[in-house]
């Protein structure tokens, strides 16, 4: 089932601890396209624009992933809306030293605030999955004045509270037959040589076990850039590392933009987690999406945008 406009704590941690732009057609043909990168905080972004109409920035999950396999589903919004997705440093095809100078959170923050500028962008309306809902979430309390509205779409927690209980589910959801081809691979040539086959086969095992219909999980692409294959590992570790003691649930009182929290409720990520985390934020209103897990986007997307369509369409009023 494809999106209806048509016709991912980091679970990578978890997992594995030129300025031109090209107007045109998207890939479904339906709207305008324009892709290329902007000079941000001191790397080149690679940024794809899809639609037309007040902009929403979409930011990817990982850390280290990049937003291919956010597409084609996020062009869904993009009948009504200018879609702004965007590789995060060292990922994809932008930029970026591979190291705790570059790769830490005040410079994906200081990145995401870049592309808004960028765009000529005064207050943005962001949509985050997964790590991105972290990424966002602390952009949104940092810089309250410059988020218009925020869409939290399985996103992870701001801290540890649950982090045992999402270990947990995902270890128990993975099928035996995974699990030893997981192990195979991480022994593997390709692996050590973070081959992009290798390292794209490992991620979409690990990530099957994250929907609740793993039927569906043949329906996400996880097809990264070699670069992403390379950095995802080291991204995952630099950024996660000294996040280990993040914790920021007494900050999302002062996310002041109004907030929709929309998550599976067969994702790893505790239920339970999201309906806290959006009885704190002030003005939030939280979705359970049934039988969808950490992809809701792929499992339930008429659901999901049909939720998204109707909260930014009140922002705008």
């Amino acid at each position: 089932m494809m999106p209806r406009a048509v016709r991912p704590i980091s679970f990578v941690a978890v997992l594995i601890l030129t300025t031109g732009c090209s107007p045109g057609e998207s890939d479904a043909g339906q709207f305008e396209l324009e892709e290329g990168v902007k000079s941000v905080n001191g790397v080149q972004l690679h940024y794809k624009a899809i639609g037309s109409g007040e902009p929403v920035v979409v930011v990817h999950g990982g850390p280290g992933m990049e937003h291919s396999y956010l597409l084609p589903w996020m062009e869904a919004l993009a009948d009504q809306y200018k879609i702004i997705l965007y590789d995060q440093r060292g990922t994809g095809r932008s930029s970026g030293q591979i190291d705790s100078s570059s790769i830490n959170m005040d410079n994906f923050i200081a990145d995401l605030d870049g592309l808004r500028e960028s765009f000529g962008i005064e207050r943005m309306n962001i949509l985050a999955h997964s790590w991105g809902g972290l990424l966002a979430m602390t952009y949104a309390w940092r810089h309250p004045d410059r988020v218009r509205s925020l869409v939290l779409v399985s996103t992870v927690e701001p801290g540890k509270r649950y982090e045992a209980e999402m270990r947990r589910n995902q270890v128990e959801r993975r099928t035996t037959h995974d699990s030893l081809v997981l192990d195979s691979l991480f022994r593997s040539e390709g692996m050590r040589n973070r081959e992009p086959d290798a390292v794209n086969r490992m991620m979409w095992l690990s990530l099957r076990s994250t929907f609740g219909d793993t039927t569906l999980a043949r329906q996400l692409t996880v097809d990264f850039q070699p670069q992403t294959a390379r950095n995802l590992g080291e991204i995952a570790a630099l950024l996660m590392g000294p996040l280990g003691a993040y914790d920021f649930w007494d900050r999302l009182s002062g996310i002041e933009a109004p907030t929709l929290v929309l998550h599976g409720d067969a994702d790893p990520v505790p239920v339970a987690m999201a309906r806290e985390l959006a009885e704190r934020i002030p003005n939030c209103r939280f979705v359970a999406i049934d039988g969808a897990g950490h992809f809701p986007f792929v499992e339930q997307p008429e659901t999901l945008f049909d939720h998204v369509d109707e909260f930014l369409e009140a922002q705008s009023r």
